[in-house]
């Protein structure tokens, strides 16, 4: 049997779990969209942190971050740079607001001026295209990734976007530029 689609997967726990609409259920659906991206990146063989950590010295709350096999987080959330190959926002339906790109370029920014070596990558699970600040690699200057995009004003189709396959490989070469990573 095929495995279920990361769109259906979340919108089907975020349905069996809520009785609310979807519009009243957004911190849910955005926690299980983490969760189910976590579990999918797992399967892959890529290592990633729990959910809401931190990078020792830097103040921001991450949704999780790729690291080292071998990474020790201090009381489990935060991680030393040095097992940190990449920070992920992530989210289940894009952004709102003109004002989420530009900060979110900006914590990335800062995470780059400090630990070059970290890759910063966003990835939303839905998106609309026609979204004036929608985030795209070419407006953000990290990697993005949208993997659908509505397909309709009532978000109940999608279309394809990027592969998730793609998003892995970026995930795999920032593990692979990480200090002291065997190559």
């Amino acid at each position: 049997m095929a495995e279920m689609p990361i769109w259906n997967e979340i919108r089907a726990a975020a349905e069996s779990c809520s009785s609310v609409r979807p519009r009243e259920r957004t911190k849910l659906t955005g926690a299980l969209a983490i969760e189910v991206i976590r579990r999918r990146l797992h399967e892959t063989g890529i290592p990633v942190s729990g959910r809401d950590v931190f990078i020792k010295g830097n103040p921001t709350e991450f949704d999780t971050l790729v690291v080292r096999p071998s990474a020790n987080p201090l009381c489990g959330i935060v991680y030393d740079p040095i097992d940190v190959a990449a920070v992920l926002e992530i989210k289940y339906s894009g952004v709102y607001s003109a004002d989420v790109p530009t900060a979110l370029q900006e914590c990335f920014q800062s995470v780059k001026a400090t630990h070059p070596h970290i890759e910063c990558i966003y990835l939303t699970v839905c998106e609309n295209p026609n979204f004036k600040f929608r985030i795209i690699t070419a407006t953000l200057g990290f990697p993005a990734f949208t993997l659908y995009w509505w397909g309709n004003t009532k978000r109940t189709i999608v279309e394809p976007g990027d592969a998730f396959t793609s998003f892995v490989a970026c995930l795999e070469n920032a593990l692979e530029r990480l200090p002291g990573a065997r190559r």
